[in-house]
């Protein structure tokens, strides 16, 4: 009987101990702000590992130029490089190993911090190639007509090849349509201060849907059983990832896209719309 009333004495004391301690570390963490973290010292538990984002590598041109964008899927994008070669294209590499070939070692930079407010010489890309989402970017609340930034300066397009001399050479030797060739050239024309961004129609596309989408994205994608409904759905992800306009490979521009009337002075927002000269504008749901 004795060592049990012993035991639970002991027992009492360490108790009042803890107890005492408890309350001497919440007075000094209410006097001098927090002393500690139970969570620095209890793991968290379940805690899922964050989704890595997905790094990029993509060849940029010059306004009159094409972007030819290529996506890979390494986990890291901190070894992002932006290189201006003898040629004044931009290339931008990310991948795990760091193997570049660099002149300038020192132009390191990620991706998502790039700027894309250049809009009087085209703007620059290099920010909307990043895989983060495009909805924290600010809204603008005023008329879109109003703001020469709303809209990216970005002309989209799909093809089977994304190499131009290809689809030179397939005009020229009498594989694809005979004006193919011109119909693409004349977006550039007469858009000299955009840039063009030219999918191939299944590599280029699932790398972006791959490095950009989940597996809900994915899956639909997949399930599309021809390569024109995967064209067709891969054209509005472009669209959601990096802004801008789409332009089908089997149309021309007539009109610089600056001077588009959308026939709303007063839009505030654009979900997406189909424009054909044969129809008047038919806005999509």
């Amino acid at each position: 009987m004795f060592l049990t009333s012993r035991k639970y004495r002991r027992l009492a004391a360490l108790i009042s101990f803890a107890v005492f301690i408890l309350v001497y570390r919440y007075l000094q963490h209410a006097a001098h702000g927090p002393a500690f973290s139970v969570a620095s010292v209890v793991p968290r538990l379940g805690q899922e590992k964050p989704a890595p984002s997905a790094s990029f590598a993509a060849k940029l041109s010059p306004p009159n130029k094409v972007a030819h964008i290529q996506y890979d899927e390494s986990d890291d994008d901190s070894n992002a490089n932006v290189v201006d070669s003898d040629s004044e294209e931009a290339l931008v590499r990310a991948d795990n190993h760091g193997n570049h070939n660099h002149p300038n070692p020192n132009q390191q930079k990620k991706p998502s911090h790039l700027s894309n407010s250049d809009s009087s010489s085209g703007g620059s890309i290099l920010g909307r190639l990043s895989s983060e989402s495009n909805l924290s970017r600010p809204f603008h609340i005023g008329p879109i007509l109003q703001n020469s930034g709303a809209i990216p300066r970005l002309i989209l397009h799909i093809h089977s090849t994304a190499d131009r001399e290809q689809i030179q050479y397939e005009v020229q030797s009498g594989l694809d349509h005979k004006d193919r060739y011109n119909w693409f050239k004349s977006w550039e024309s007469v858009n000299p201060t955009h840039i063009q961004i030219l999918f191939e129609d299944k590599k280029d596309s699932l790398r972006l849907i791959k490095g950009s989408y989940g597996w809900e994205v994915s899956s639909t994608y997949y399930k599309l059983p021809y390569v024109r409904q995967r064209r067709e759905y891969t054209q509005f992800l472009m669209l959601r990832h990096f802004g801008g306009v789409f332009a089908d490979m089997r149309t021309t521009c007539t009109t610089p896209v600056d001077k588009w009337d959308l026939g709303r002075k007063r839009i505030r927002f654009i979900v997406g719309l189909d424009v054909s000269l044969l129809l008047p504008l038919d806005f999509c749901h």
